[in-house]
């Protein structure tokens, strides 16, 4: 399913349509690219002439594609992004139209983020948002969003066995850190951010759950192909080419997933995603034919494969409400990734997730 987007055709495309980038060093030759536009992250890559981790739209492959795509006004170009939740009533106009309906406002996506680094090799991006509201009381609602982006050191660091875990295994890492503002707050509304790294198939999401399973389904039904439940975790196929979509109920989820994948170069790796998972937070967001169906803190949504095959690996942050007397939000997102023998990644993720 993978593209193979190299580094420098990626940058050769920005920079072909001007649009402007800050490429972060991660450490161990890793970087990513953070585009001002839809404040996209891309990579990691280990080089120029190595492919992206996570998954990128094959626009990026030649200059007439991806100038059609901008003219386009695509959103689907690939990579990390930030969305705004809930889903209803910013991205669907009509529930009972669900799939002919959905519209991703420019307001969000791809936004008028403005961007700029500093000496110390933080990324800044912000916008001020005024979108359309579908289906509600209000018509309009505002906010803004800003996102600050830097590396991580490894997670394990400071382990007595950290040695032994990193024989022969390449670590990189970032972290998101997300201000959400209420700018209209006397038009109530929940409003949450909505982080999602869209990844390359095929390969295994790890979910830990404490007491009993339990998940919202979405979108058409996921299967016992697609889903399997153990003692203390579920796994869940990534194939990029049958759509289903699965939400965790925060209160029995621990902040932590991890993805384990493969790259075309016959190299594996671990994408582990830690957030903050907050059980008294609304976490708003619903299934279009279940109402009310809330309190999810992860999702993962598996593509039909329509545009290329891909998945996406999601979490939410904690939710500006309607009833609350806060009018702000601020969240971090942390993804750290390992490249390695499967073995040793399959015990780092037991390290990392239980």
């Amino acid at each position: 399913m993978n593209n193979h987007i190299k580094l420098k055709t990626l940058k050769n495309r920005l920079e072909e349509s001007d649009l402007k980038y800050e490429e972060l060093s991660l450490g161990n030759g890793f970087s990513i690219v953070v585009s001002q536009r839809g404040a996209r992250i891309f990579g990691p890559f280990e080089d120029d002439n190595s492919e992206s981790i996570m998954w990128l739209n094959k626009a990026f492959i030649s200059s007439s594609d991806f100038k059609q795509f901008l003219d386009e006004n695509d959103w689907n170009i690939g990579g990390d992004r930030l969305w705004i939740a809930p889903e209803f009533p910013f991205f669907n106009k009509s529930r009972a139209d669900f799939y002919d309906s959905y519209t991703v406002q420019e307001s969000i996506d791809p936004g008028n983020y403005q961007m700029k680094s500093d000496a110390d090799m933080l990324i800044k991006l912000k916008q001020d948002v005024s979108i359309k509201v579908f289906e509600s009381d209000l018509t309009t609602k505002e906010f803004s969003v800003g996102i600050e982006v830097m590396a991580v050191k490894n997670p394990l660091r400071h382990l007595k066995d950290y040695s032994k875990y990193m024989k022969n295994v390449k670590y990189c890492g970032y972290e998101l850190e997300v201000e959400l503002k209420d700018l209209s707050p006397q038009k109530r509304m929940h409003l949450e951010m909505w982080s999602l790294s869209q990844i390359n198939p095929p390969g295994t999401i790890y979910m830990p759950f404490n007491h009993e399973f339990e998940f919202v389904d979405y979108y058409d039904p996921i299967d016992d192909e697609h889903l399997k439940i153990n003692q203390d975790y579920a796994e869940l196929k990534i194939t990029g080419d049958r759509r289903y979509k699965v939400g965790y109920q925060s209160a029995v989820t621990n902040g932590r997933a991890a993805y384990l994948g493969n790259m075309s170069n016959g190299k594996q790796y671990l994408f582990v995603k830690n957030y903050f998972n907050n059980p008294s937070s609304e976490y708003c967001s619903e299934p279009y034919d279940k109402p009310g169906e809330k309190g999810c803190s992860f999702y993962v949504y598996n593509d039909s494969g329509d545009i290329g095959g891909f998945a996406e690996f999601e979490c939410s942050g904690n939710t500006i409400s309607a009833d609350s007397p806060k009018y702000r939000s601020i969240d971090k997102v942390v993804n750290w990734f390992f490249v390695g023998e499967e073995a040793k990644l399959k015990d780092i993720a037991n390290v990392l997730l239980g």
